[in-house]
């Protein structure tokens, strides 16, 4: 898994905690 962006992959981590959590 790679990411373009380390914001893209920090807000996706992010919302999945969220939504996880």
């Amino acid at each position: 898994m790679s990411c373009q962006t380390v914001v893209i992959c920090f807000m996706g981590l992010k919302k999945f905690s969220l939504l996880y959590n």
